[in-house]
């Protein structure tokens, strides 16, 4: 993802403007995956592994189901983009995913080059597909958006927040930012 800016840096300002935000105290960028979708259990494996790290695995089988929804539409945006998905000389398209964690709330970030952007439909109930941002909207209590890329190339960031009220403390986090729950005139 050439060109792109580094994920889980900038931050939509009430303006619509993408603009640096604070640093989040636990942050793991995948590298860059073909948008393939063999590449879909290696986004699971490592969402699973990153958070095994982080102390917070009770948010495992979330993650994993919000993460391979996001991951999904990707790489079927990738697929339909007009990019060439292989071939000799030809560039594929990649999927980029990023985790980002603080006391609040699991962020997941998915950036991937396909022009569009997502869109919450209802499906009817014997559709094989059109449920997947039902399911991130219903996972992440409404908590997802999306933004574009800031480079040349056409691309989107589509991000899925869980909230984290419900896990453990990590140590990892305790001794990362200070409990906000415990700094008067903090939100």
């Amino acid at each position: 993802m050439n060109g792109h800016v580094y994920p889980g840096s900038l931050r939509p300002a009430p303006d619509g403007v993408l603009r640096p935000g604070a640093p989040w105290p636990l942050s793991n960028v995948m590298t860059p995956l073909s948008a393939l979708p063999s590449a879909l259990s290696c986004v699971r494996a490592e969402v699973r592994a990153a958070l095994t790290r982080w102390d917070m695995s009770n948010l495992t089988e979330a993650a994993e189901l919000v993460v391979t929804e996001l991951a999904t539409n990707a790489v079927r945006a990738a697929g339909r983009s007009g990019q060439p998905s292989s071939g000799l000389g030809r560039p594929t398209p990649v999927i980029l995913i990023c985790l980002l964690a603080d006391r609040v709330r699991l962020r997941i970030e998915t950036w991937d080059q396909a022009p569009g952007f997502p869109v919450l439909r209802g499906a009817p109930v014997d559709a094989e597909f059109g449920r997947g941002l039902a399911l991130v909207d219903a996972m992440t209590e409404g908590r997802w958006g999306w933004h574009p890329t800031l480079s040349a190339q056409v691309g989107k960031c589509v991000w899925a927040e869980i909230p984290v009220r419900d896990a453990p403390a990590s140590p990892l986090l305790a001794s990362a930012v200070p409990n906000r729950a415990a700094t008067p005139g903090t939100n």
